[in-house]
């Protein structure tokens, strides 16, 4: 059956020779340079290199080429290539440096993706350029680098939890070109956002840079979508196992006056409806008989969204601004808890609506640079929980005098006010020191009504959360560019009030909550090469997260609110040492960061039978190492291999005035040994170009609960999973066309995530792809 997919869709081509034309554009210390354009001489041919410097003509026809190669701040070279024979041509292309006045200290901007490498920041920057023909999303990509661990807690739409570096759940912030991904509502996740709408990620481990206002205690990732005035169109449609259909459209277009639009949408739908081993069985009374397999039947996922934006470039009054709308929805079935199979859900439903307007704004006045950011919005989530109903996981239900998950029957609705605004100011003292200023505030007000029921309205008193961010940095790069260093500050600020229903002697009554706080963080980052090959890192903050809108106010469904939760704050350190080596055909990088995180205040998400709660665990521990190696040879065969470690204990001494019988355990229910190997082969076939790959994910079996409690024999373990994914992606039409196979968790491995809930099994999907670009 396999031989004849692939017989099917690796039809041969019988037209001229034509193979890969491959190279990479380094500097004089042979970095790889981003954002470098090679050009083919009298023709519309261009490509762009990667953040390594890599680019590639894909099927290109066999003959002589002159190539233009320029990249602003270096000078241009005309080279002579004759592209001939079976084999890829691979071309190797160094550039000079350009001397610079101080007024032109500008020039640097294309070069931002290898400068944050070389920072000493412990960040990781991937270009999403090798993913964009695959089926995959954004956390899919990420779970493709060292320290990071994605938990995800069923199909397509599900809950996913990050880990970097033992930092879970909020405790890293996401942006999307910079702005909070929260604002974007649950329409637009890490899980259901595709790979082909984005232009890099940037991931930033425990210590994060003033650029991104944020109160991240654990790091920051940043997604960054292509510039606005990039003209191209690119559509895909996928469809695979459970059901699943994915779609997006990514248009740009630019006018001659420098009038730009974009229009960016995407479709996703699954009905998750994958197999489940040790479900319970259950009599009529709900007594558990014994366990089985079952078929999910209700957790179907549906989202959607829509973004329209219009901008200028070059004027008087900004080299940039758009403005835009964004509408994102999605429909949730809810099959069990998050925490729990043992309870099953039959009708239970989310829904969720929102609409944002932004407006951006940049403008340099010489040694001065000026941005903004505005964006407005509303974010509305509905719950249904409307049937009398029990149900097991064979389909069957009882009729019974509660709701699913309500005591009574709910039309639940959250609605969420928002409001976030960022300026920007950065001032350019010399080619070597300059200073950056940052100031947000992030503002949400929520209202609550239930539609039938009145128990739970109290839409005349809706809460308030506010947070307000100030950051300063100083930064200096020494004249011969082996030292970087930065020193920064950071303010934060926060005010909430908090309504919650109280149990009293006569009934319920709504209490207003109110919290506040002011603190000032502070940190350093340091960068050091050794020599043109090792590059020495170190950094260090003081670091607060406050605690966001769902963790002290509740979702409204199986959150419950806790309006006494308490700012988190780390001291958070790393050092790291980066080798890599290049060659004509042959690159290598090896990179081993150590990282330490007292935390205090820990926000926790502590299970209450079906429901949960976060709460502050006074004191942990996290210091752990974890690494990164690459071989690129002859930018054909590529691998990959990334490892962590890390130790995450229990630091209290005592637990509510006794001793804690946990002191210095591990914590519960989170992995701390995994990995990821990756392999790619790029086949150089006749007007076709077809590239196979294979990820493998580690990770070692960890306990559910405190590894102290209970006896030996009764510990919850998640066993250790080793899950294999491979992909094919066809690429013809000189780039235009491009189709690819992914199988996951090829060899249909039991896999278990957060709080021990089953994962899909092996699934099936192949994705189509059209892609232009008008250079």
């Amino acid at each position: 059956m396999t031989s004849r997919i692939l017989l099917i869709i690796f039809v041969p081509f019988f037209l001229k020779a034509q193979s890969d034309l491959n190279g990479r554009i380094v500097d004089q210390q042979e970095n790889g340079l981003p954002g470098a354009t090679v050009i083919i001489s009298g023709t519309e041919k261009g490509s762009v290199t990667d953040t390594d410097g890599y680019f590639v003509f894909k099927s290109l026809p066999h003959d002589e080429y002159e190539l233009k190669i320029s990249s602003v701040g270096f000078e241009s070279k005309v080279i002579q290539v004759s592209h001939r024979g079976n084999r890829s041509k691979n071309i190797y292309c160094k550039l000079q440096e350009v001397t610079q006045e101080l007024d032109m200290v500008v020039v640097e901007g294309n070069k931002e993706l290898t400068e944050k490498k070389k920072s000493g920041y412990n960040v990781s920057v991937i270009s999403a350029e090798n993913f964009q023909d695959l089926n995959l999303d954004v956390n899919q990509i990420l779970g493709t680098l060292s320290g990071i661990n994605l938990r995800q807690s069923g199909g397509l739409g599900s809950d996913v939890e990050l880990s970097l570096n033992g930092m879970t759940g909020n405790q890293v912030r996401y942006f999307i070109d910079e702005v909070p991904m929260d604002f974007y509502g649950s329409s637009l996740t890490l899980n259901n956002y595709p790979a082909n709408l984005i232009q890099a990620i940037e991931v930033y481990k425990g210590v994060t840079p003033v650029s991104l206002t944020s109160d991240a205690l654990g790091g920051t990732i940043n997604i960054t979508t292509p510039d606005i005035t990039d003209q191209f169109f690119d559509a895909s449609y996928s469809y695979g196992s459970f059901n699943t259909h994915r779609a997006s459209v990514f248009l740009q277009h630019s006018t001659k006056n420098n009038i730009h639009f974009r229009f960016m949408s995407f479709f996703n739908h699954s009905d998750n409806d994958y197999l489940m081993k040790n479900t319970p069985k259950v009599d009529k009374f709900g007594n558990i008989l014994g366990y089985g397999e079952a078929r999910r039947f209700h957790d179907a996922y549906t989202s959607g969204s829509v973004n329209l934006d219009i901008g200028v470039s070059d004027r008087v009054f900004a080299d940039g601004f758009t403005v835009g709308l964004v509408y994102g929805a999605n429909q949730n079935e809810i099959q069990h808890p998050d925490v729990s199979i043992n309870r099953v859900f039959g009708g239970l439903t989310s829904e969720n609506r929102s609409l944002i307007a932004r407006l951006n704004h940049h403008k340099t006045w010489g040694k001065v640079t000026w941005k903004s950011n505005f964006v407005i919005g509303n974010d509305k989530d509905t719950f249904y929980d409307t049937l009398r109903r029990r149900y097991d996981w064979e389909g069957n239900y009882k009729e019974i005098e509660t709701a699913e998950n309500f005591s009574e029957p709910s039309i639940f609705e959250l609605s969420d006010d928002r409001l976030w605004a960022r300026t920007a100011l950065k001032y350019d003292i010399s080619n070597n020191h300059f200073l950056e200023g940052q100031y947000s505030k992030n503002y949400l007000k929520r209202k609550t009504q239930d539609l039938i029921n009145e128990r739970l309205n109290n839409a005349g008193n809706p809460s308030s959360l506010e947070k307000n961010f100030l950051g300063l940095s100083y930064n200096f790069i020494s004249q011969d560019q082996s030292v970087k260093a930065v020193i920064f500050g950071k303010q934060y600020w926060y005010n909430a009030a908090i309504y919650t229903e109280e149990y009293v002697e006569k009934g319920t009554e709504v209490i207003k909550n109110k919290s506040s706080f002011s603190k000032t963080g502070y940190g350093m980052a340091l960068s050091y090469s050794l020599s043109d090959n090792w590059l020495l890192k170190t950094s260090y903050e003081l670091a607060y997260r406050i605690p966001e809108a769902h963790e002290i106010m509740g979702d409204g469904l199986l959150i419950l609110p806790n309006p006494t939760l308490k700012p988190e704050n780390s001291h958070n350190v790393n050092l790291g040492l980066i080798h890599e080596r290049v060659f004509s055909n042959l690159s290598f990088k090896t990179e081993v960061n150590t990282f330490y995180r007292p935390v205090k205040n820990k926000i926790w998400r502590v299970p209450q039978g079906v429901l949960s709660v976060n709460q502050n665990i006074a004191e942990t521990r996290i210091m752990g190492v974890e690494t990164t190696n690459s071989v690129n040879v002859d930018n054909r065969y590529i691998f990959s291999l990334n490892m962590t470690y890390y130790h995450h204990t229990d630091q209290r001494k005592y637990n509510e005035g006794l001793p804690n019988a946990n002191y210095n355990e591990r914590m519960p229910n989170d992995p701390y040994l995994f990995g990821d190997f990756g392999f790619q082969y790029r086949w150089n076939l006749d007007k076709v170009n077809l590239t196979t790959g294979i990820n493998s994910r580690y990770v070692h079996e960890f306990f559910l609960y405190s590894e102290s409690n209970g006896s030996t024999e009764n510990k919850r373990i998640i066993p250790t999973q080793f899950v294999n994914d491979i992909n094919l992606n066809l690429v013809f039409g000189e780039g235009k066309y491009s189709t690819s196979l992914t199988v996951t968790n090829i060899f249909n491995e039991e896999a278990y995530d957060n709080w021990s809930l089953q994962k899909p099994g092996r699934a099936i999907n192949v994705k189509l792809r059209y892609f232009i670009n008008k250079q």
